[in-house]
């Protein structure tokens, strides 16, 4: 007999207590939005996006430029981030990846339509920045595109 009186009283205690710490977790967000947010507040989305992405943002829009929906991208790099950061922002595209330190001139490139050679730090410049350097070559035309971290 006393369970069944006691059970309402629980739940009640427990329905408080899921309220209480539902609200300061509420008012904790709220609270990093000053904190953490503050530096991302007033950055537009490109500067946004370019923050997260890195480089590889600025090479996804010029992609975007020149590439169909339906194109095939064939992916040259040493590390598979560029890879799968690219594979996400391009969604609708296949791409394709080869470790680039792998023997890229014997490879089939699996028909598609351009490969983009990307190599990260591959050397540094006058002030001791790293130079990264990505060329997007057309398959049919054999014409590429070179860019460097300054031209990017």
């Amino acid at each position: 007999m006393k369970i069944k009186t006691q059970l309402p009283k629980l739940l009640i205690i427990l329905f408080f207590l899921w309220i209480l710490i539902s609200t300061v977790r509420t008012l904790y967000n709220l609270s990093k939005l000053f904190t953490e947010e503050k530096a991302w507040m007033h950055l537009s989305e490109e500067e946004k996006k370019n923050k997260s992405y890195g480089d590889i943002e600025i090479i996804y829009r010029k992609i975007t430029g020149i590439t169909k929906k339906g194109d095939c991208i064939f992916l040259v790099s040493q590390k598979d981030t560029a890879y799968f950061l690219l594979r996400y922002l391009l969604y609708p595209q296949k791409i394709y990846w080869l470790n680039g330190q792998a023997d890229t001139r014997n490879h089939r490139t699996k028909n598609c339509h351009y490969t983009l050679y990307y190599q990260t730090p591959v050397g540094k410049d006058k002030k001791g920045n790293n130079i990264k350097i990505a060329e997007f070559k057309n398959k049919d035309t054999e014409k590429s595109v070179l860019y460097t971290q300054h031209s990017l």
